[in-house]
Formats: C-alpha cells, sequence, structure tokens
C-alpha cells in the first residue's frame, strides 16, 4: 500500500509540475482562456501566474514535504478550482479554449477528434481539440 501511494503521489506531483510549467510557457495562452471565462482583467493577471506558481509549489510540496498537510490541501483546492472554471466553460455554452496543460493539450487531438473517443461518443463529455465541446455534447458529437 505504501508503494502505491509513492506512485500516486509522484504521478500527481509530475502532472501539476507539466500543468504548471506549460502554464509559464504559454502564459498568453493560459490569460486567453481566463478572459473567456469572463474574469476581469485585473483577476486574469493575478490567476495567470498565481495559478502556475500553486501548481508548481503543490507539487514541490507532495514530493519533498509528504509528511504535512499543506500540499493535500492546496491539492484538493486546485481540483476545486479545476472543476469551477470546467464547469464555468461548459455553462457558457460556447466552446472556450482550455489552457490546463498549456498548447500540449491540443498535440494529443488527432484529426479534430479527442482521443477518448477514436472509435465512437465517450460516455462523458470530453475535449475536442483543446476546446470545451459546449452543454451536452461530447467531442465526438460536436
Amino acid at each position: 500500500m505504501a508503494l502505491l501511494s509513492i506512485l500516486v503521489t509522484i504521478a500527481t506531483a509530475g502532472v501539476l509540475t507539466w500543468a504548471g510549467l506549460e502554464k509559464v510557457r504559454t502564459n498568453e495562452d493560459f490569460r486567453i482562456t481566463l478572459t473567456a471565462l469572463g474574469l476581469p482583467v485585473p483577476a486574469v493577471w493575478m490567476a495567470a501566474y498565481a495559478m502556475p506558481t500553486a501548481e508548481l509549489a503543490t507539487a514541490a510540496g507532495l514530493v519533498l514535504l509528504p509528511d504535512q498537510s499543506w500540499p493535500r490541501v492546496a491539492l484538493a483546492a486546485l481540483g476545486i478550482i479545476f472543476a469551477a472554471a470546467g464547469g464555468l466553460a461548459l455553462r457558457l455554452g460556447r466552446p472556450v479554449a482550455c489552457s490546463c496543460l498549456g498548447a500540449t493539450a491540443a498535440a494529443h487531438s488527432a484529426g479534430g477528434r479527442s482521443p477518448c473517443c477514436p472509435g465512437g461518443s465517450p460516455p462523458l463529455p470530453c475535449f475536442n481539440g483543446n476546446q470545451w465541446p459546449g452543454p451536452g455534447k461530447t467531442a465526438c458529437n460536436t
């Protein structure tokens, strides 16, 4: 059980590191996404730097300070923020570019179809390239 916990922690820290570094690398794209979600300009600029900082700090905390609780609390907070942003994007009723993993998220799409549904519609909504498809739609039926 301890080995599984270590592996999950390392994988989670890896995804957070990837997400944080990609947001730093493609910060303008991330700011465009935040603007499309309706955040006011001052909040866009603050979030554009606070989010990757929080992701990288949480990743470091998970690995370097496993006995402390703040990295797990920060991870839960990041999850809630991500879910809220996704819900807001779906509620807007128009596609909003996802920059959760920076520009690399678009690289996982093949031919305009999401890799989660190459043979047909998935049971849950998913991305079409790097955009939320909108309410009631999946990447395969947009």
